[in-house]
């Protein structure tokens, strides 16, 4: 072989290396970002994203020349600043005593770090691998994985759900996928003509089995459920159970101040919203129906786009996301007049007893007791890459160094950038 072709050989190996560094870097920036926002919706808006994220600055820069951090996130899918976020708040954790406020606080802003740790690089069209750290939190969190989002997908997986008995209708589904995109496309970039592939995932909604605990922040929704519960005392005053006609049933509640947004056959539709807190899911929609005789279902649904709608940031990462993404909670019946916890059903600490779904998808219920959050996230705060991985690492660095200096080198001499 010649010393030209020699040459040449070498040349591509190092722009192979930077190349590919490039192209598996993506979704490395975002999921080191702390989307654990202290006081975003309480009125620090911009100014806790400044605060908190201007503190990461040192660590995310370290972390990008550190041969270990890179390793971490190519080989397993997890970002090092991630990690130490998440390492600290199981430290200090681990000094308190469980299940007080201030010991949920720091597990629950544990598990929101590591669920954003997945879902970012997903929206950045990163397929993580199948040995990453947060399987576990995963597996607690969300009932089905991000997966594409169509009508025949969507609308069998809420008619496949069974929960107390109660089967979803064709009717009850076509009206939850038509609210949901109405949710949708009413973001500045409609999400059903959007370009980018559009996902959507199934959040467990019990919050002892998952991060979101929206079924107990649905009980909490005192503007809808008390003037509903209150239109059925009515009806029990005046001796029935029953209302005759859904006509009937929507008077009722317009009469108590409740605005009806959809109706069917046996039931009326309440679009309404909430936010659930510090953390930057806190805007998520809620769709709650009411049938005549009481019985009710709840769905709630959250896009993840909040990166996109930062000021002057958000344009240019919204040209990175390659996915939209938008988690929802399987369908979750109750009866108004036995509004309390247990009447999720088969929603229990341990996750769903019986989930079945006639599309195959994948469902995964919690089963492993004795295994839960605090050892699902201490697998994420203890992971480590290959002693090679972290050696591929160094020579890849060590090339882009040495890229550096040529192209140094050749503004020095005459070149083009000189």
């Amino acid at each position: 072989m010649g010393m030209f072709d020699a040459a040449t050989r070498i040349g591509r190996t190092i722009l192979d290396e930077v190349m590919d560094a490039a192209t598996r870097d993506k979704g490395y920036m975002t999921s080191a970002l702390n989307n654990t926002l202290e006081g975003y919706y309480s009125g620090g808006g911009a100014g806790s994203i400044v605060n908190t994220w201007t503190r990461q600055i040192p660590d995310i820069a370290r972390s990008m020349v550190s041969p270990r951090g890179r390793a971490l996130y190519r080989e397993r899918g997890l970002n090092p600043v991630a990690q130490a976020d998440i390492a600290r708040q199981l430290e200090e954790a681990s000094g308190l005593e469980a299940n007080t406020s201030e010991y949920n606080k720091l597990i629950n802003e544990a598990k929101a770090r590591a669920e954003y740790t997945v879902y970012s690089p997903t929206q950045m069209g990163v397929d993580l691998p199948e040995n990453m750290p947060q399987t576990r939190t995963m597996e607690r969190a969300y009932l089905v994985n991000p997966t594409e989002y169509n009508e025949k997908k969507f609308k069998g997986l809420v008619k496949g759900f069974k929960n107390r008995g109660y089967k979803v209708s064709e009717e009850e589904a076509d009206n939850m996928y038509n609210q949901l995109n109405k949710w949708l496309d009413s973001n500045d970039i409609k999400f059903n003509e959007s370009d980018k592939e559009r996902f959507f995932a199934v959040r467990h909604p019990f919050g002892a089995a998952g991060a979101s605990g929206h079924w107990q922040k649905f009980f909490s929704q005192h503007a809808i459920l008390n003037p509903v519960a209150e239109a059925f005392r009515d009806l029990e005053g005046a001796g029935r159970k029953v209302f005759r006609t859904v006509d009937e049933l929507k008077e009722a509640l317009e009469a108590k101040g409740v605005k009806v947004s959809r109706v069917d056959s046996d039931g009326v539709y309440i679009d309404s919203s909430f936010v659930g807190g510090e953390r930057t899911d806190g805007g998520v929609n809620l769709l709650t129906k009411i049938k005549k005789d009481g019985r009710g279902l709840a769905f709630v649904s959250d896009e993840h786009n909040f990166l996109e709608k930062l000021p002057v940031l958000g344009k240019q990462i919204e040209k990175g996301i390659k996915r939209r993404l938008v988690t929802v909670t399987p369908p979750m019946p109750f009866h108004i007049k036995m509004i309390r916890e247990k009447q999720a059903g088969n929603i229990t600490e341990g996750g769903y007893r019986k989930a079945d779904y006639d599309v195959g998808m994948a469902t995964r219920p919690v089963t492993d007791v004795g295994y839960g959050w605090r050892e699902a996230l201490g697998d994420i705060a203890t992971a480590e890459p290959s002693r090679e991985a972290i050696n591929r690492e160094r020579r890849r660095l060590a090339l882009r160094a040495g890229a550096s200096s040529i192209a140094a080198g050749y503004g020095m001499f005459g070149g083009e950038d000189a």
